[in-house]
C-alpha cells in the first residue's frame, strides 16, 4: 500500500511538472510577441509586426474617391524591406469623421510599429492626421495620395517634418490650370466661385488661390460663396440672371457630395452656365451626370488618360501609391520609423515612377510631385476627353 502511494505521488509530481512546463512554453511564446492594438473599422486586434496604415473613408456613397483609390491600390497584405522583412498593411476607416480621424491618428502616432501612414481621403482629414504626426517626437512617415491643400506642405515645413510625399499636385497647380483655361475662352469674364461648405480645408485653400489667379488674369469675381445643403443657388437667382453679375463660368470648389447636388440644382433651375468642377469631384457618377447639363461641364484630374486608363478617377493613383510604397520600403533594412524617415528625407529625388498608371512621379525637396500637373476633361457622349493643355511650370 505504501508503495502504491509512492507511485501515485510520483505520477502527480510528473503531471504537475508537465503542466508547469507547458504553461512556461506558452508564456514564453506569448512574451516573444509584441502585443499591440490597431484600429480597424473601430475594432481592436493583435498586431505582431511593423505595418503601414492605409486610412480611408468608405462610408459615403456619394463620395467614392477613396473607394476608387482602394480599388486601384488592391488588397496587398505586406511589402518587403531590402533584407526581406515583411511590413504588413493595416486598412482603417475613419468614417469620414473628423473625430474618428483624430482618434485613429493619435493611436497610430503612439504605436511605434506604425512606420508609414497612407491617407486620408481628403485634405481636411489629412490635416488632422498631419497635425498629430508633426506633434510627435518619433513620427511615422506619410504618403498623401489624395489631399491637395497647399497648406499641408506649409504645416510640414514649419514643423521641420521632411518625410512626407504628396502623390498629386497641390492646389496652386490646380488653380493655375483653371485660370489659364478661362482666360483662353473669354476676355474679362464674370466668374462665380462656389465653395464647398463641408470640406473647408480643401475648398477654402483652393478657392482663395483660384480667386487671386483669376483676378490677376482679368476675370471679375461676381461672387464667392459657400455652397451645399445650407447654401443653395436658388438663393442667388437675382444675381445669376442680372446682366452685370451673371457669371460666364461657375466654378465649384469641393467634393462630389455637394457637386452632385449642384448638378441637380442647375438642371432644376435651367441654368445654362458652363461649370468647372475641381478634382474633389472626379468620381465616375459625377462625370457621367455632367452629360445631363445643357451647358458644358468640365472637371479636373491629375491622371493622364491612356489606353490602360480610360477614366481620370483616383483608381490609377491607388495603383501608383502601392508601387511607390513598395519602392520606398524596399530601400530600408529594418522596420523602424527612424530608418524610414531618414531614407525618405535623404532620397526624395530618387523616388520615381516614370510609367505610372496615372502618369509620372518625381519629388522635390518639399515632397511634392514636381512633374505632374492637373488637366481639364469633359464628357463627350460616353467618352472622356482632355480639353485643355497647359503647363504651370
Amino acid at each position: 500500500m505504501h508503495r502504491f502511494q509512492q507511485v501515485i505521488s510520483w505520477v502527480k509530481l510528473k503531471l504537475k511538472a508537465i503542466i508547469y512546463w507547458t504553461l512556461g512554453i506558452i508564456a514564453a511564446t506569448v512574451a516573444t510577441i509584441v502585443v499591440e492594438r490597431a484600429l480597424d473599422n473601430g475594432e481592436s486586434r493583435f498586431v505582431t509586426a511593423s505595418y503601414i496604415a492605409v486610412v480611408m473613408s468608405t462610408r459615403d456613397p456619394t463620395f467614392t474617391i477613396p473607394e476608387e483609390f482602394l480599388a486601384g491600390f488592391g488588397s496587398p497584405t505586406y511589402v518587403d524591406t531590402r533584407n526581406g522583412t515583411k511590413i504588413d498593411f493595416r486598412y482603417m476607416d475613419d468614417g469620414y469623421s473628423t473625430i474618428q480621424a483624430e482618434q485613429i491618428a493619435k493611436k497610430l502616432v503612439a504605436d511605434p510599429k506604425c512606420i508609414l501612414i497612407i491617407g486620408n481621403a481628403n485634405s481636411q482629414l489629412t490635416e488632422i492626421t498631419l497635425h498629430a504626426v508633426v506633434a510627435s517626437g518619433d513620427p511615422p512617415s506619410m504618403l498623401l495620395p489624395i489631399a491637395t491643400a497647399s497648406s499641408l506642405t506649409s504645416i510640414a515645413k514649419s514643423a521641420d517634418y521632411r518625410s512626407m510625399l504628396r502623390m498629386v499636385p497641390d492646389n496652386e497647380d490646380q488653380a493655375g490650370q483653371i485660370s489659364s483655361f478661362i482666360a483662353t475662352h473669354s476676355n474679362n469674364p464674370n466668374v462665380a466661385i462656389l465653395v464647398d461648405e463641408d470640406n473647408r480645408t480643401y475648398s477654402d485653400d483652393l478657392s482663395n488661390r483660384l480667386a487671386a489667379k483669376l483676378r490677376k488674369a482679368g476675370s471679375n469675381i461676381v461672387y464667392k460663396k459657400l455652397y451645399g445643403n445650407g447654401n443653395r443657388l436658388i438663393n442667388d437667382l437675382s444675381n445669376l440672371r442680372t446682366e452685370s453679375s451673371s457669371p460666364d463660368f461657375i466654378i465649384f470648389v469641393g467634393i462630389s457630395n455637394n457637386g452632385l447636388l449642384l448638378i441637380d440644382e442647375l438642371k432644376a433651375l435651367s441654368l445654362r452656365v458652363p461649370v468647372i468642377f475641381t478634382d474633389g469631384c472626379t468620381v465616375e457618377e459625377l462625370m457621367r451626370k455632367t452629360s445631363e447639363l445643357t451647358a458644358p461641364a468640365y472637371f479636373l484630374s491629375a491622371v493622364t488618360i491612356n489606353n490602360q486608363t480610360l477614366t481620370p478617377t483616383y483608381r490609377p493613383i491607388g495603383a501608383d501609391t502601392f508601387r511607390l510604397a513598395r519602392q520606398i520600403v524596399g530601400g530600408i533594412t529594418t522596420d523602424s520609423r527612424e530608418e524610414l524617415r531618414a531614407y525618405i528625407e535623404g532620397n526624395k529625388g530618387t523616388f520615381q515612377l516614370e510609367n505610372g498608371a496615372a502618369g509620372r512621379y518625381r519629388f522635390d525637396q518639399d515632397g511634392n510631385n514636381s512633374i505632374m500637373s492637373f488637366k481639364l476633361y469633359r464628357m463627350v457622349g460616353d467618352k472622356v476627353i482632355q480639353v485643355h493643355r497647359h503647363s504651370t511650370s
